[in-house]
């Protein structure tokens, strides 16, 4: 049963208004606010589920960036295949390394090539070569994950994987841990949220011909914007 019939369903059993927009948007957010309650009051066995999930140490490289500019030129892992198409570098956040001395930091937005990548926003130093940090901290959750039960390294080699402890940002702060320590994950903790915006326009559209005579048709094209990786 899919979220249309179970709005069908209980609009049949209450007072249903069809027509109105408000009861059926407060509708489906009583449904949603019930199903997140149901797959996280128990840890039910129908709604666990144990998946693999890459995690990447700091990569060094060397790239290329010119002052006034949001391209970025080096060389970068690239994926052809028609299933994971793209990079995992994408949204990597970039951790240069100034010559006068300190850093800056820039996020990888996306992986046009082998050899290029465009940043979040131009650069505003001198045009060069620069040593980089290539940082992937965050760690993208599958799309039906309601929660989070533990995470486990299954690369441990003495032993059966053991528990890693959540940690707050707070907590991290408050332990003095240092975020560039690499090693066997001892924690993890939640990364901010994210707003990813709708279209603004449509497209791939295309009016398609060999219809006449057939009735006036209504076609609904809804879009969504899915971001990387």
């Amino acid at each position: 049963m899919n979220l249309g019939e179970l709005i069908d369903f209980c609009g049949n059993l209450l007072d249903y208004d069809p027509t109105n927009a408000t009861y059926r948007a407060q509708l489906v957010a009583l449904l949603n606010d019930s199903q997140v309650r149901l797959l996280t009051d128990r840890h039910w066995a129908f709604a666990q589920r144990q998946r693999t999930l890459s995690t990447y140490a700091d990569l060094p490289a060397t790239v290329t960036l010119t002052n006034g500019s949001s391209t970025m030129t080096g060389a970068f892992a690239l994926s052809a295949d028609v299933v994971v198409p793209g990079s995992s570098l994408e949204l990597a956040q970039v951790k240069v390394t100034l010559p006068a001395g300190g850093f800056a930091y820039r996020q990888i937005r996306y992986v046009q090539s082998a050899v290029t990548a465009h940043l979040d926003r131009p650069w505003s130093g001198a045009t060069g070569a620069y040593s980089t940090s290539l940082r992937r901290r965050e760690v993208y959750l599958p799309s039906d994950t309601a929660t989070l039960m533990n995470v486990a390294d299954p690369s441990v080699s003495v032993g059966s994987p053991r528990q890693s402890l959540f940690l707050s940002k707070w907590e991290r702060d408050a332990a003095n841990l240092d975020q560039d320590l690499e090693g066997t994950i001892e924690a993890y903790l939640p990364s901010r949220s994210m707003r990813v915006r709708a279209p603004q326009a449509v497209t791939g559209a295309v009016v398609a011909g060999g219809l006449v005579g057939q009735g006036v048709r209504t076609i609904t094209v809804y879009m969504v914007n899915v971001r990387t990786p």
